[in-house]
């Protein structure tokens, strides 16, 4: 399952990396911390992570509105585990610029690895984190199979899903079910939404 995963991600990334990297460009600053996406880090980075005096919460945010919500969720977290260090990772530039101008004291921004083994291997070993919040629709397989593996609760918050996506994951069935049976906990913007991850094997 996970090598055929795996297989499909790779030859997909292969064939739109001209695509990604071209919108990349188009919003600049693509260079910036690039090789974070594929699970390298500066010594700067790495040395601010190395030692861990405290518990870690890993929030995975796509983009902007991802973004905007992580940083509303962040000072709640905060005020109920105020011992709790936040690590923000992000997919795009966009959201990025936008977590720097906003992040909260003490926090990392990081970028989210591709998701490949050794690269999500790599961020693990980097962030070490105690629990995970994913964002939306953030469904990696790869980086949800590491957590679970390494025994780290996985969330998933204001999770939705479309009535088109739905019906399009429902052919992914066998692999959504994989996915989302490692999850500690789905949190659903709606009962639709619910419905929708309901059936394609949340529970």
């Amino acid at each position: 399952m996970r090598l055929l995963y795996t297989a499909l991600y790779g030859i997909g990334f292969v064939v739109l990396s001209p695509l990604f990297l071209y919108k990349m460009w188009k919003r600049g600053k693509y260079r910036e911390n690039f090789l974070q996406r594929f699970g390298f880090y500066t010594a700067e980075t790495r040395a601010r992570l190395a030692t861990k005096t405290q518990p870690r919460c890993w929030i995975q945010a796509v983009s902007v509105g991802e973004v905007n919500l992580a940083l509303q969720l962040s000072p709640v977290l905060q005020q109920h585990f105020p011992q709790l260090q936040l690590v923000l990772t992000t997919t795009t530039s966009t959201g990025y610029a936008l977590a720097r101008t906003r992040l909260p004291q003490g926090a990392v921004l990081l970028y989210f690895p591709q998701d490949f083994p050794p690269c999500v291997r790599a961020a693990y070993r980097l962030i070490q984190p105690d629990f995970i919040i994913l964002i939306e629709s953030e469904l990696w397989p790869n980086h949800i199979w590491t957590g679970a593996a390494r025994g780290v609760p996985l969330v998933l918050v204001n999770a939705r899903m479309s009535p088109r996506s739905a019906r399009r994951n429902r052919r992914l069935r066998w692999l959504f079910r994989q996915v989302l049976s490692q999850l500690a906990l789905v949190c659903a913007q709606s009962r639709e939404d619910a419905d929708n991850f309901i059936a394609i094997g949340a529970i």
